[in-house]
């Protein structure tokens, strides 16, 4: 009778974690979520590349952000016209 190792059970069994986890995983969500992700990594670069001369940080920080916005409001992860719509619905 053969009995393996602690280690080589426990390698066994994150395996088969990790296993379980990509296979719960699912992709159509970050697909649908692409332009979030992608307006983050833009946000990010930005924020990490040389300031202009002539720009200060914060003016920096403040078109990554103006940046960042209008890419999700073209992109509709956050849509323009929601506020819109709740003020001017009549309150029942």
């Amino acid at each position: 009778m053969a009995s393996t190792s602690w280690s080589a059970r426990l390698g066994r069994a994150g395996y088969h974690q990790l296993e379980y986890f990509f296979a719960q995983l699912d992709f159509y969500y970050f697909w649908e979520k692409r332009w979030f992700f992608i307006a983050v990594a833009v946000g990010f670069f930005m924020l990490n590349i040389p300031t202009p001369e002539g720009l200060t940080r914060e003016g920096m920080i403040i078109l990554t952000m103006s940046v960042m916005a209008t890419i999700l409001f073209i992109t509709e992860p956050v849509p323009l016209c929601w506020g819109l719509n709740r003020q001017l619905l009549p309150k029942a």
